[in-house]
């Protein structure tokens, strides 16, 4: 299986368990403070989706 995906030039990783690296992700969305790994509760889509 391979474990590198590219988004825009962007390798986002995954582990064994087939998670993607969320920092990887956060990089490749632009870097913005507000897609921050740590403010992903924050994020009004996050709470609809949940």
């Amino acid at each position: 299986m391979n474990n590198l995906m590219v988004i825009d030039g962007i390798e986002v990783r995954r582990d064994v368990h087939g998670r993607y690296c969320l920092n990887d992700l956060h990089r490749a969305a632009g870097g913005e403070q507000k897609y921050r790994p740590k403010y992903w509760l924050d994020n009004k889509q996050t709470r609809e989706l949940i």
